[in-house]
């Protein structure tokens, strides 16, 4: 995992790359990165080859050499692709999607990212060889964004007003590209 500095701004070149993490990694795909309620920096990567996660912490800032977690086995995954991290009632979750399985996948952190996750869950499989996920809430209630690499659509499915709701309904399933879409990120 390499940080590029943009100084100022995004808009400005990149000045320098730096490697932040080569261990602890096998084939790394998605990730994604939160500031808890201490401030604390807390980025989670899913390794494709071996069906695992690792979280690779920074403390209170992105500039702190990280300490890197031992890879997580996640039960009911065959080749993870994408990763999203939520935070709701105290509780932290990751969404993770399967290109192989198809399966989405939640994990619980409980109150931190700091955690041991003790909770996964089977949400729902998915149609696609899934290649991006991205978790929002929407007026109160959280949808699940997935997109699929093979069949180009973008899959949305709601979880209702909890994350910790144990099923997700299909809201909507729209083809957006025959051109394999890889990754997706809602703000």
């Amino acid at each position: 995992i390499v940080k590029l500095d943009f100084g100022a701004g995004i808009a400005n070149p990149p000045t320098s790359a730096v490697l932040l993490v080569n261990s602890n990694l096998n084939a790394p795909r998605g990730i994604d990165l939160a500031k808890d309620t201490a401030g604390n920096l807390t980025a989670v990567v899913v390794n494709f080859a071996d069906n695992t996660l690792t979280t690779i912490s920074f403390g209170n800032s992105i500039n702190n050499s990280p300490v890197i977690g031992v890879p997580i086995s996640i039960p009911n995954c065959v080749h993870p692709m994408a990763i999203s991290l939520a935070h709701e009632c105290g509780n932290w979750y990751a969404f993770e999607c399967d290109y192989s399985s198809y399966n989405v996948n939640r994990i619980g952190f409980g109150n931190s990212l700091q955690n041991t996750p003790s909770d996964f869950s089977l949400i729902f499989s998915a149609p696609n060889s899934n290649s991006g996920i991205s978790v929002v809430n929407e007026n109160g209630k959280w949808v699940i964004c997935v997109a699929g690499y093979v069949t180009g659509k973008i899959s949305t499915y709601s979880l209702g007003n909890s994350l910790s709701n144990s099923a997700a309904t299909l809201m909507q399933d729209n083809f957006i590209s025959s051109q394999n879409p890889m990754g997706l990120n809602l703000i």
